[in-house]
């Protein structure tokens, strides 16, 4: 079992319709039992029954609306990584930015409870000046009517609440305190098929562009640890402002959680888009992720004549090296995913950049010189004091 954090969306309960809110509330307050009070009047317990009423419609509101507020984490608490994806996945051409627009939402549910809250404490002032069983009667429809129409006018955040819901349980979950390789490149390089090849994941594997919609985690121990592999959706050569959302979903991965690039090169005549459009890519990509360590690999040279290798490798060392692309020779690699041992050779190398270089990041570092407090004694002269007692 992988010990991984889990997305912190993954429980959030399905949110219901404002006519379900009103059915539940409503049904059971209709059908609670009448006050048990002795010596009153038959008109104080029908008004009494009544409030009764009134007031358990309003906390079965109130309960409800409050269930799904809370159950949703503080946007602003989660990793990075999930804002990003909330931001994405909910934009609105409108409304902005995702992010946005489900805080407004969840502050739309809690200014409907504080209404639903004021129109209680009116109603309830008011049955205590009702001196008739009519007046108590229309005080109940009344509150009955002023619910609904609060509820209703609270669907549009309902509606966001339940679309975010069905957006982001779907996503994975993920440890950010192991380190992470992300996959990427351009549509249909063969992302999915290393990381199906390489690790615990299971992407979908399709021969046509854009086969990822979502962001996949695999895992493989190398040496002694977890290492996290994700498999993002196809990036095109364009700049981001004109990427789609998906694209942008592996932008979010990119940006937030990788520790190393792994970008995938198609050199093929196949390939969606030409070699130098995924050198541009890569040079994209590395200005806006230059912690991340690069690896660059060279899927499917079983397709290239063996004399158009060198020629190539040379092309792209030159590349990289005019784009100020920090890379050593060794992280640039040539493979058939469908070789185990081109893939062996991939995770080696990834392996040996983690304990070289990802492992020294502030985020790996672990407490090695623990500072004793004045007022402690060092184990060794600990153990002297106790030898020279006995």
């Amino acid at each position: 079992m992988i010990n991984s954090f889990d997305n912190p969306f993954a429980k959030i309960f399905p949110v219901e319709s404002p006519q379900e809110l009103l059915d539940i509330a409503f049904n059971r307050a209709m059908n609670i039992a009448p006050p048990q009070m002795r010596g009153s009047d038959p008109f104080t317990k029908k008004k009494e029954h009544d409030r009764n009423r009134v007031n358990t419609a309003a906390n079965v509101l109130a309960d409800r609306l409050n269930r799904i507020v809370d159950q949703f984490p503080s946007i602003d608490m989660v990793h990075p990584f999930y804002i990003e994806l909330v931001k994405v996945l909910l934009a609105d051409d409108q409304m902005g930015n995702g992010s946005d627009r489900l805080k407004k939402a969840l502050g739309g549910l809690y200014g409907t409870i504080a209404t639903i809250r004021e129109v209680e404490r009116d109603i309830n002032d008011r049955f205590n000046s009702a001196k008739k069983k009519a007046q108590v009667i229309d005080l109940r429809g009344e509150a009955f009517g002023r619910f609904s129409s609060i509820i209703y006018r609270a669907e549009p955040h309902l509606l966001v609440i339940q679309e975010a819901r069905e957006l982001l349980v779907p996503l994975p979950g993920f440890n950010p305190t192991l380190p992470t390789v992300v996959v990427a490149g351009v549509p249909n390089v063969g992302k999915s098929s290393f990381v199906r090849s390489a690790t615990s994941g299971k992407p979908q594997i399709g021969a046509y562009p854009f086969t990822t919609k979502r962001l996949i985690f695999g895992h493989k121990k190398l040496s002694f640890l977890q290492v996290q592999f994700c498999d993002t959706p196809g990036l095109l050569d364009r700049s981001l402002e004109n990427r789609n959302e998906i694209e942008l979903l592996a932008i979010a991965a990119l940006k937030h959680i990788s520790d190393i690039l792994l970008i995938i090169v198609d050199p093929s005549d196949t390939a969606t888009v030409p070699v130098e459009g995924q050198l541009n890519l890569i040079a994209e990509f590395y200005e806006y992720y230059p912690t991340a360590e690069l690896l660059i690999v060279v899927n499917k040279v079983d397709k290239l004549n063996p004399s158009e290798i060198d020629p190539l490798r040379k092309k792209i060392l030159t590349f990289t090296e005019s784009n100020e692309l920090d890379i050593e020779p060794e992280s640039l690699l040539f493979i058939s995913s469908l070789k185990e041992d081109d893939i062996k050779e991939v995770l080696t190398r990834i392996d040996q950049l983690i304990k070289d270089k990802i492992l020294q990041k502030s985020k790996f570092k672990k407490l090695s010189d623990p500072v004793i407090p004045n007022d402690q004694l060092p184990l060794s002269e600990t153990l002297e004091d106790f030898n020279d007692f006995y």
